[in-house]
């Protein structure tokens, strides 16, 4: 897999991604596994190398992720307990980025870091502008049911007062 194709590890160097890499440790879980449930404290970042998960949120599915892609980032740095619940669609092997490992990392490679930390804000960035717009979408929706729900009750009106 080539990582300089990660988000993740954008704008890194060889050299730099090597650097990185050995404060990850590589785990795997089978089809069906879950990884994290919601409420759990927050451990770490984890990189999808190889397979596939679910994101699941109050018990729904709201996203599927595909290896290049991260998730634990947001309990990495505000170390909250954990928004979702990730099961493994696949066979999944990942790479996880442990939060003692990140302190480690911030001190002995700073800019290394720096340049880790901006590309998980990007991917934040990206998270957002994409629910903005699920958000949006839904809300358009729901104001075209609701105009269309005042309606059908002033027809109904109407037609109650023209029967009176």
């Amino acid at each position: 897999m080539d990582l300089h194709r990660m988000a993740l590890f954008r704008g890194l160097n060889n050299d730099e991604i090597s650097d990185l890499l050995v404060y990850f440790e590589q785990k795997q879980y089978a089809t069906t596994d879950k990884i994290v449930s919601a409420g759990d404290p927050g451990g770490g970042l984890f990189l999808i190398v190889s397979g596939k998960i679910n994101v699941k949120v109050g018990g729904k599915v709201i996203v599927t992720l595909e290896p290049g892609e991260v998730f634990g980032e947001v309990s990495l740095l505000d170390e909250q307990p954990r928004t979702a619940t990730i099961f493994a669609l696949t066979d999944v092997m990942l790479m996880n980025l442990s939060r003692e490992a990140f302190a480690r990392m911030k001190n002995d490679e700073a800019a290394i870091s720096m340049q880790l930390v901006t590309n998980i804000a990007l991917i934040l960035c990206h998270r957002i502008r994409s629910a903005n717009e699920v958000i949006v979408e839904e809300l358009r929706q729901a104001r075209g049911l609701e105009r269309q729900a005042k309606k059908g009750v002033l027809n109904r009106l109407r037609q109650a007062l023209n029967a009176a």
